[in-house]
């Protein structure tokens, strides 16, 4: 037991010293962050040993008829993430359809056209179970597209088709959502009223979009309009539009006696939106996204590392309003749209004008997909684009066509090797004391016997 001691003391000494060895290669931010990732891993560990799970909160369920890419008609269901919930079931007209689920999101392609359908989801977690309200809706009736098609269905987590008359809300950066037909599509986005957006966004490889504004917009009523670009030409494919109302919280004090004072460009009891004059776009700009790291053997498309920075680069043309100084706003949102990081910068605005912003990726950042939205205003008019990236651990190894390997995970694994390997050594150390133990015993008695044989001792 004692050769085994060694042998696995010196296993356990390699694997520490290769662990220190990556730490030093990689820098204090990977220890710290290896260090940080054990740390929720041991938490979560704990705390799943001592928490008492209660049942899992009701999921908030939203649901899209539309029509995908192929001219199916499809359902479309979202909801939120319920707390002690595990898995969700999906029922629809009161039959399970589907169990299980990790994610929440779930798309219903097993429908008929122009057909009623309720839906509700069940969270099950380890306390019990926890069940959504029924959510209605048509099916829509579709073709194999011959021409584009864009749609807003969901206005703040509600179907419209479950909204009688103007869609209005407190909320002063309220949710749109919809589909197109064109998958990756660049959306473009346009909101009239006592204040203008120009903004764009991206549809996912389903066709379906979300946008909502990143500054505060004012009460009263607008008009949102939604097209789709052809990416080749920048011609418009498909448009529609949506009138909404913000109406006034008496909680928000925030310009609020500002905005009694503003004029409702779309009327003050209708949206009589004939009579005014659109107000033109005062310019416009695109985003660009560079890793400022160069990895031999590994094509960046659309990625970027935890632990470098991403560079952006903000070419502005079309300017009409020269000279004007003005703030650049910059959002970096996460998976979950939560904005995660802010900055802002003042500048002067002119034709030609290209900024560069150096945007840090720390290693706290959780892994996924991430958008990098900036906007600005001028006179009342805002401008806003965005641009996503993948969020990945930096590779230094790549395996096969897709494969690759990070320090990240280098340097974890070899950490956790190293607690392996401390568990096992600890093991074998009580084996090996409880063996010289026995050991010392055994040669105790051996001498106490021959020593009574030589009348030593009684």
């Amino acid at each position: 037991m004692l050769k085994i001691f060694k042998l696995q003391l010196w296993i356990t000494i390699l694997f520490f010293l290769a662990y220190a060895v990556s730490i030093i290669f990689g820098g204090r931010e990977v220890f710290l962050s290896d260090l940080i990732n054990k740390k929720k891993v041991a938490g979560a560990t704990v705390s799943a040993m001592v928490r008492i799970f209660g049942p899992p909160e009701k999921p908030l369920v939203s649901v899209l008829a539309h029509c995908n890419g192929a001219g199916l008609s499809v359902i479309s269901l979202n909801w939120s993430n319920a707390v002690d919930a595990t898995s969700y079931d999906i029922y629809r007209n009161g039959e399970e359809i589907a169990n299980g689920l990790v994610d929440n999101f779930y798309l219903d392609n097993n429908i008929a056209e122009e057909s009623n359908y309720s839906y509700y989801v069940i969270a099950r977690g380890p306390a019990g179970i926890a069940t959504s309200d029924t959510s209605d809706v048509l099916s829509q009736k579709c073709v194999i597209p011959e021409i584009p098609f864009v749609s807003i269905g969901i206005f703040e987590g509600k179907n419209l088709s479950n909204i009688s008359g103007t869609p209005t809300t407190n909320n002063r950066k309220p949710i749109f959502s919809g589909s197109t037909n064109f998958e990756n599509s660049l959306v473009e986005i346009k909101v009239l009223g006592n204040q203008s957006v120009f903004s764009s966004t991206q549809s996912n490889q389903n066709g379906f979009w979300q946008w909502a504004p990143l500054s505060k917009l004012s009460w009263g009523n607008y008009i949102i309009y939604v097209q789709i670009l052809d990416s080749g030409n920048g011609n418009v494919l498909a448009t529609n539009e949506l009138y909404f109302k913000i109406k006034e919280d008496k909680s928000d004090g925030d310009e609020k006696s500002n905005s009694h004072k503003q004029t409702n460009n779309l009327g003050e009891i209708g949206f009589d939106i004939f009579d005014r004059t659109e107000p033109s776009k005062p310019f416009d700009f695109d985003i660009s996204l560079e890793n400022e790291v160069f990895i031999k053997g590994v094509t960046m498309v659309g990625e970027a590392y935890r632990g470098e920075n991403i560079k952006a680069i903000i070419d502005f043309d079309s300017v009409n309003a020269n000279n004007i100084p003005i703030e650049v706003s910059y959002a970096l949102m996460d998976p979950d749209r939560k904005i995660v990081a802010q900055y802002l910068d003042k500048i002067i605005l002119k034709e030609g004008l290209i900024l560069e912003k150096s945007i840090a990726l720390p290693f706290d950042l959780k892994l996924g997909k991430y958008k990098l939205k900036i906007s600005t205003t001028v006179n009342n008019i805002t401008v806003s684009n965005e641009s996503s990236f993948i969020l990945k651990d930096r590779p230094i190894l790549k395996i096969g066509a897709n494969t690759t390997i990070s320090l990240n995970d280098l340097v974890s694994n070899l950490g956790w090797l190293a607690v392996a390997s401390t568990s096992f050594l600890s093991f074998f150390s009580l084996l090996a004391l409880w063996e010289y133990h026995l050991y010392k015993r055994a040669t105790f008695h051996i001498t106490e016997n021959i020593l009574k044989r030589k009348k030593f001792i009684n």
